[in-house]
């Protein structure tokens, strides 16, 4: 950019816009055929989510084994969302949508339910790009292909073909929000509009994280359009408090939840070394925005910070002195590009270290709205002078971002799919070949499962993936096999409640229940809410006889999961044992309740009506299980 011709004069930099002016009120009346054709092609680019399944990477922690997600959805359900987090996680927003789906749509249909509202988000942030853009009184054609942009960029995959990230979508709708609200502000100066960005910031907070950025984010549009930025920042300090709390917050939750570690695979980086971390994964980020050469669920430390990773940190040192000089040059396109992207990379940049993976996709999320605008606001000033080129450069460009993202989204699929491709960029650590050997155990696949984890152990012998493969070949009914694995995996780690109780099940299938009870004693007194462990030690108590401890146990199982039918149908048979017999009929209504389809439980009840001698009741429950396949014994 020439000094004769200051950047606030062109197309690229983004001057105050003036509110009154009729001739510049697009995004008050916006032109519906262009954001049309940019929400259908992002729909189409990402139509295969919707015959996505959930996949093993989070998925079964925040959906599938969400002990906040089992049962009806009451108030009190609702609290134990809103004042519980998920490894550690604060995303309680998130959480209840999927409670909210589950409430409407069952269970059978829940992963496309999930992944069909996680692209219905999308679209939503779309457009509330698309109107931004419009508001900051850029013309049709840049809103237009920086929303398309947006919404197909292959880094977006991640963002909305995985389940778990819904956190993602849901933030990108409030932030936003949020923003849009807070330049409504600003051109009116109406205090309804701040009120509602602090309702937005709340909501985005309660989805994700990353939102803490948001106060930041807004100082770079009071500096994008005039505003006076000592005011700003003061005007800014009740935003800045909430997400210093939240952040925290935020932290110590995970600490707690020891999240903010390094897995034992991983090298503990000093804090020199994590800028280089951070500092490689900001230029990784820039390269990406422009073309995403590799695509992957997981992106794992280095054993040893090699040289290379200083290069990034130098060069976003230098990128800091390119943004002030831009800055002093009144190049205001530029200086907001970046200066957005950095707010919102910043919290994510792992100085501190929360994870497996020192850089994700879907850290860019939000991120790079910033560098998309910066890149066609810049060629927005040369389209007139080269249209043709510019135009023809463009529309190629974002056919190959369709064809990227139309062909990472089905990665996602499931777990085979995700993990294969994740071995492509990562062979030398455990986490992909465990995590497909665990899919394969869970689809009765052994024969492929067991070379994953053979491979898995080979790459680092870790107590978990032996405890996996210990599983595999108690499933396959090779006891000896799955203790010989819970006994090397209890060498190397014994405070993991889930292998004794793995061990015990094992045991107890041996015959060996003495043995058995002090192992699942063992595992639940290191894991009080281990699931497993009472339904293992419930069946334990049961090979003994003490039918009063099984049934405590199934109790307390069902107080963990309340709609498991097959436990209350067993605490109907134990209660029976214990000639119980009205407290057995009401847990076989239960289970008929929870899953009326199962012949076996009308049976069962069918007798216990013998019992009572209420015939009609009997013959009813007869006729029923019948009509499920069942032999009704001669005589009933």
């Amino acid at each position: 950019m020439s000094k004769s011709k200051p950047i606030k004069k062109q197309k690229v930099s983004i001057t105050a816009p003036v509110l009154e002016d009729k001739k510049n009120n697009s995004y008050v009346f916006p032109n519906w055929l262009p954001i049309g054709f940019v929400l259908l092609a992002t729909f189409l680019v990402f139509f295969p989510t919707l015959q996505n399944d959930f996949v093993n990477w989070d998925d079964d922690v925040n959906i599938l084994q969400n002990r906040d997600l089992e049962g009806a959805l009451t108030f009190a359900k609702c609290k134990d969302i809103f004042t519980h987090t998920i490894m550690g996680g604060y995303n309680p927003l998130s959480i209840f949508t999927f409670a909210l789906e589950k409430a409407a749509f069952g269970v059978e249909n829940w992963s496309k339910v999930i992944h069909t509202n996680n692209l219905c988000l999308h679209l939503g942030v779309v457009y509330l790009v698309y109107q931004l853009v419009l508001m900051l009184n850029w013309d049709t054609w840049t809103a237009f292909f920086t929303a398309l942009l947006f919404g197909i960029h292959p880094m977006r995959v991640e963002s909305v073909a995985w389940a778990t990230e819904r956190k993602d979508v849901l933030l990108g709708i409030f932030y936003f929000l949020a923003i849009i609200q807070y330049v409504k502000h600003l051109k009116s100066n109406d205090n309804k509009n701040l009120i509602l960005t602090y309702l937005f910031f709340i909501l985005a907070l309660f989805s994700k994280i990353q939102a803490v950025a948001l106060p930041l984010t807004l100082l770079v549009f009071d500096y994008y359009l005039d505003k006076n930025l000592k005011k700003a920042l003061i005007q800014k300090i009740p935003f800045f408090l909430i997400a210093l709390f939240w952040g925290i917050s935020s932290v110590w939750f995970l600490k707690a939840a020891k999240t903010i570690q390094i897995d034992s695979e991983i090298v503990a980086f000093n804090f020199l070394e994590r800028l280089g971390i951070a500092g490689y994964a900001y230029l990784i980020y820039l390269v990406k925005w422009i073309y995403p050469y590799i695509m992957a669920c997981v992106y794992p430390y280095p054993a040893k910070i090699p040289p290379y990773f200083y290069v990034g940190t130098l060069l976003g040192i230098a990128s800091i002195g390119l943004i002030y000089q831009q800055y002093l040059k009144q190049n205001k396109l530029i200086v907001f590009g970046f200066v957005f992207f950095i707010f919102n990379f910043m919290f994510v940049s792992q100085i501190v270290g929360a994870g497996q993976a020192f850089l994700a996709d879907r850290f860019t999320y939000i991120a790079y709205f910033g560098l998309f605008l910066m890149m066609i606001g810049f060629l927005n000033h040369y389209k007139k002078q080269y249209q043709m080129m510019v135009n023809g450069l463009l529309s190629l460009y974002l056919i190959i971002c369709c064809t990227m993202t139309y062909a990472q989204v089905q990665t996602w699929k499931n777990g085979e799919t995700l993990w294969t491709q994740a071995m492509k960029y990562d062979s030398k650590t455990s986490l992909p070949y465990g995590n497909r050997a665990i899919y394969y155990r869970e689809k009765k696949d052994f024969k492929k499962a067991l070379p994953d984890f053979d491979k898995a152990i080979a790459l680092s012998g870790k107590a978990g993936t032996l405890n996996s493969r210990g599983k595999t070949y108690f499933d396959m009914g090779q006891n000896d096999k799955a203790i010989a694995d819970y006994n090397v995996a209890l060498s190397k780690d014994t405070t993991i409640g889930e292998i004794w109780v793995n061990r015990a099940a094992a045991f107890g299938k041996a015959g060996q229940y003495e043995a058995a009870l002090s192992d699942a004693n063992k595992g639940l007194r290191l894991d009080n809410k281990l699931l497993n462990g009472y339904g293992m030690r419930s069946l334990i108590y049961q090979s003994m006889g003490n039918f009063e401890a099984a049934l405590a146990d199934n109790a307390t199982y069902l107080q963990l999961k309340p709609d498991d039918a097959d436990t209350w149908f067993d605490s109907g048979i134990l209660s029976r044992q214990l000639k119980q017999d009205v407290v057995a009929l009401g847990h076989f209504t239960k289970a008929i309740g929870l899953n009326p389809q199962k012949g076996e439980y009308y049976l069962e009840r069918a007798k216990l009506y013998a019992v009572m001698g209420n015939v009609e009741a009997k013959n009813q429950d007869i006729l029923v299980a019948k009509s499920r396949g069942l032999v009704i014994p001669t005589g009933l």
